[in-house]
């Protein structure tokens, strides 16, 4: 019975987290103050996702951009980030914070998302840290050798 539930969130191997990160922003909107129900049934939904995907042999999705298991649960996340969202603003009085941390993300999964289609990073095996990190950086570099 394996598990590898925390594998499945932040591996280089296409951990959620570490690969999609508006994700985990997801999660941590959980936390903040809002409509309890929603976000403990959000919680509990995500949290079970991660423990039965992390039992099956393929924990990482494959040959997948980042964890495909996930994409369904899109709305659970999508409660977090609203509420995050929501918190946010409303302790800094303006929304250019959200939109820039949504700014950053965008173009952070949009680089790693060309690193994996022109097969600069490996599509089923692990990526060091440093690519992911500063996958903007090595997909400038993509885009000028393009």
């Amino acid at each position: 019975f394996p598990l590898h539930a925390h594998e499945t969130l932040f591996s280089t191997r296409h951990g959620l987290f570490l690969w999609h990160p508006v994700y985990l922003l997801g999660v941590l909107g959980l936390l903040a103050p809002g409509p309890r129900r929603l976000r403990w049934v959000a919680g509990i939904v995500i949290a079970g996702a991660a423990l039965f995907y992390g039992t099956r042999s393929f924990w990482w999705g494959g040959h997948s951009f980042g964890n495909r298991y996930f994409v369904g649960l899109g709305f659970f996340f999508a409660v977090g980030l609203a509420n995050g969202a929501a918190w946010l603003r409303a302790k800094c009085g303006r929304p250019w914070p959200v939109w820039g941390l949504t700014a950053i993300l965008l173009i952070w999964n949009a680089a790693l998302l060309l690193l994996y289609v022109t097969r600069t990073i490996p599509q089923a095996d692990a990526v060091s840290p440093g690519v992911l990190l500063l996958a903007p950086v090595h997909a400038v570099k993509v885009l000028t050798v393009l």
